[in-house]
Order: structure tokens, then sequence, then C-alpha cells
């Protein structure tokens, strides 16, 4: 029992080692395993006590604040994730999963219809289909990502896409050709985050609404 109170005191200094990972930028489903661990660990403390002095308050302290750190695992994960400048297909379903019933954080809609973007470097044509994922955690809600689908004919089927990658609004409308200009110019060439999108997860999210 001793060593379940020192535990739980030293829940403070727990909570700000995780905050400074998050600093970190660890990834959101790491900094949550840290906090649900932890709580597993105070709920196991507490099955233990409780076969032996089941009234004892540092029972329900301990289920108490193993229920605390769970909420906050969850809410820190998304917090991160919806916070993500390197957004992934994996975030995009872990926000569809975790959102509450009836209270989605994202919503996916379609931006338009395709656009030719020219010819690609190997001679091909390029379509893109844009669809914009929204943050429904603010009000109004606002674009959280872009999600970039290329084809290579005007009249394509969904799934045959060549490529389909998630953006940042910030980046959203940057691509090849604003890197080439920039190296032109002898500066430093930025990086453009593309998090790549698999058939999978463009089934489940996308392939509804490209033909609406």
């Amino acid at each position: 029992m001793r060593e379940a109170r020192q535990r739980l005191a030293a829940q403070d200094d727990y909570r700000r080692k995780v905050d400074g990972y998050a600093r970190q930028n660890m990834l959101p489903a790491d900094l949550d395993y840290m906090l649900t661990s932890e709580a597993a660990e105070l709920r196991l403390r507490a099955r233990r006590i409780s076969r032996v002095a089941a009234q004892d308050p540092i029972v329900a302290q301990l289920n108490t604040k193993a229920d605390e750190l769970i909420r906050v695992g969850r809410d820190l994960r998304i917090e991160k994730m919806l916070s993500s400048t390197t957004p992934t297909e994996g975030y995009l379903h872990e926000l569809h999963e975790l959102a509450p019933a009836g209270q989605p954080l994202i919503k996916i809609r379609k931006v338009g219809t395709l656009v030719e973007q020219g010819r690609r470097a190997d001679g091909r044509l390029d379509f893109l289909q844009e669809f914009e994922v929204l943050n429904l955690s603010v009000e109004p809600p606002e674009p959280l990502w872009y999600a970039h689908f290329h084809f290579n004919t005007g009249k394509p089927q969904f799934n045959r896409f060549d490529k389909a990658h998630l953006k940042t609004p910030a980046q959203r409308n940057l691509g090849l050709k604003w890197q080439q200009k920039q190296a032109s110019t002898g500066a430093v060439v930025d990086s453009i985050w593309r998090g790549p999108i698999g058939k999978p997860f463009a089934e489940q999210y996308f392939a509804p609404l490209f033909d609406t």
C-alpha cells in the first residue's frame, strides 16, 4: 500500500514528463500509451489492495486517477493529431475512430471536379481531384488537411488513381514546380509534406464522395 501511495503522489511529475515528450513531438499514439499504461499500473494496485482492504480510500483514489489518465491520454492524442503538420492516413483513421458517438472530429468533402495539371515528367497527363478534411472541433469548422488524388485520365475510375496524399493548408498548392523555382534562385529548397494514402483507406473514406 505504501508503494501505491508513492505512485499516486508521483502523478504530477509523471504528467510533466509526458508533457515534455509532447513538446518534443513524440507520436500521438505513444503519448497516449504512456498515460494508459500508467493507468493500468494504478488499476493493478487498486485491485490488489481491494482484496485485503476494499474500503480503504486509496482504492477509489487509484481508480479515479486511472480514469483521468485514460481521458487525458485520449484527449492529448487527438490534440496532437489535429495540430500535426505531418498528417498521415493513420491520423485520418484514428480521428474517425476516436470521435465520441454523434460528435465527429473531422469531415471530408470533395472540392470541385477533376483539374488537369499538365504533363508529368514522364510525359503523361496529370489530373487532380482534391478533398478537404475539415476540423469540426472548432467553430466554425476550418480546413485541417487536403487530400490530393492524381489520375492519368480525365475520366478515371476512382480505384485507378496513381497516387494520393495528405497535405497541410499551408502547402496545399505547392509542388515540384515551386521547388524547382526555389532551386533556380539558389535558395534552400523547402520540403513538401505528402502523407501517402493507400487504397484501403482511400476506398473507405474518399471513394463514396468521388462521384458526388
